[in-house]
């Protein structure tokens, strides 16, 4: 049955094959939402470039990052930085559980993201 009228509820989940991703979009939570899970493959987010191009082209109402790969702080820090760019380039509500990003960006670049940037112990994260 096709939508006429509404605007597409259209929800991004990096990460959507790992073990969160798969709980979320086979869940209730996605109830009632049409959902994007690039592949690692076809959305590489340790590249901001093609993170933002791709999330920016999709246009989705919301951004759910769970992406991880134990470790790696490339895929940690800086693809959480990527995907949150994204996000509130093309509008989109973000939802980041673990929130790697604030450690990584500065204040002034976390202020026109939107993120409230707030002191943590030396020991959170990473």
């Amino acid at each position: 049955m096709a939508l006429r009228g509404r605007r597409r509820k259209l929800m991004l989940v990096s990460g959507g094959s790992g073990f969160l991703g798969r709980h979320l979009t086979t869940g209730h939570a996605s109830d009632g939402w049409e959902l994007i899970t690039p592949s690692s493959s076809s959305m590489d987010i340790t590249r901001r470039d093609s993170t933002i191009d791709a999330i920016t082209d999709w246009k989705p109402a919301a951004v759910v990052h769970l992406a991880y790969r134990k470790g790696e702080r490339q895929s940690i820090v800086d693809g959480s930085r990527h995907v949150a760019e994204a996000a509130a380039a093309c509008g989109a509500r973000s939802v980041e559980p673990f929130r790697p990003a604030r450690i990584a960006l500065d204040s002034s670049k976390a202020k026109d993201l939107g993120i409230t940037c707030r002191p943590v112990s030396e020991s959170y994260g990473i």
